[in-house]
């Protein structure tokens, strides 16, 4: 499966669902369980150098990144590191944030970047 079919499907997954969450922590959890009610597998919190941890790495190397808010320009770094390594083919940013969504290159690296706007609600 190529990244982006697999960008795709993550899509298709995570944008059916609405969900409500407090925090990333809450809101990687409902990731998890709809990642494996879809059949996706996935590691979480998966080591990739001794200072970065991608939130989700679905097999066989598409690297999932959770963010509620923040600035553009860490999780962009954040992203760029992630994209360096080898084990990581393309990357998925999921967030809460507009600003996220619309902001985003669709490639960094030489390698895909999905977006997922998840219009859930917060509280």
């Amino acid at each position: 499966m190529t990244s982006e079919s697999q960008i795709a499907r993550l899509s298709s997954i995570l944008s059916a669902a609405r969900m409500t969450f407090r925090d990333e922590a809450e809101l990687q959890g409902q990731i998890a369980q709809l990642l494996q009610a879809g059949g996706v597998t996935f590691e979480r919190e998966r080591v990739l150098s001794a200072g970065d941890r991608v939130d989700f790495l679905v097999l066989p190397g598409l690297g999932v990144e959770v963010k509620v808010g923040g600035p553009r320009t860490p999780i962009l770094r954040q992203l760029s590191r992630y994209a360096a390594h080898g084990m990581i083919n393309g990357l998925v940013l999921v967030t809460a944030s507009l600003q996220h969504a619309a902001a985003f290159p669709r490639e960094i690296g030489g390698k895909p970047v999905g977006v997922i706007y998840l219009s859930g609600s917060t509280f």
